[in-house]
């Protein structure tokens, strides 16, 4: 599974992105936004909505996806079409969930 490191090898983030392609739903209060999944980790993800969304950094949200249920998190930044999360769940029950995507890619 690819994932998405600078090509210096540094990296600031806590946990590995994956990169992947997968369909999902963003929910911020009563609003779902259809959404592809660019990128994930145990941490967060990088989402790319189907039409561009406007919300706040800190703002509570889950990712939902099919067969997989719903993953807690907060805005981490939101930029036109591209949105950053960063998950609440245990680094467990992500890692799960990115096998689970992996193998459906």
């Amino acid at each position: 599974m690819p994932t998405s490191n600078p090509p210096d090898g540094s990296n600031h983030r806590r946990d590995e992105r994956h990169e992947i392609t997968f369909n999902a739903m963003l929910v911020i209060d009563k609003d779902v936004h259809a959404t592809a999944i660019e990128n994930i980790s145990t941490g967060g993800a990088k989402l790319k909505t189907a039409a561009p969304v406007s919300v706040a950094k800190d703002t509570d949200c889950a990712l939902r996806v099919d067969s997989l249920g719903e993953f807690p998190g907060q805005v981490a930044w939101c930029r036109g079409g591209s949105v950053g999360i960063a998950f609440n769940d245990s680094d467990w029950r992500m890692a799960d969930a990115i096998m689970a995507l992996a193998m459906h890619s």
